[in-house]
């Protein structure tokens, strides 16, 4: 999730076209990972990820990485 993201750098990412990003379809096919949603995995690593609500855009929210988002990873330290 955090490559996606960081991927469109300054640009804005809704929630949407996260979604829609080939390696984020592929996460959601895990075993562990398909009983949660997307918007819940967002808000459980807050440390990392900041979700803005927008009218302007479709699916009403904004993902955006926090300054300092990489050294929050749970294995930052591999990285």
């Amino acid at each position: 999730l955090y490559k996606a993201v960081d991927l469109h750098g300054s640009q804005n990412v809704t929630l949407s076209q996260l979604g829609s990003d080939f390696k984020v379809a592929e996460l959601k096919k895990d075993e562990y990972l398909r009983r949660w949603r997307l918007l819940d995995i967002l808000k459980e690593y807050d440390k990392i990820f900041e979700l803005t609500t927008s009218t302007d855009v479709a699916g009403g929210i904004i993902v955006k990485l926090h300054p300092g988002a990489h050294a929050a990873l749970p294995d930052a330290e591999n990285c």
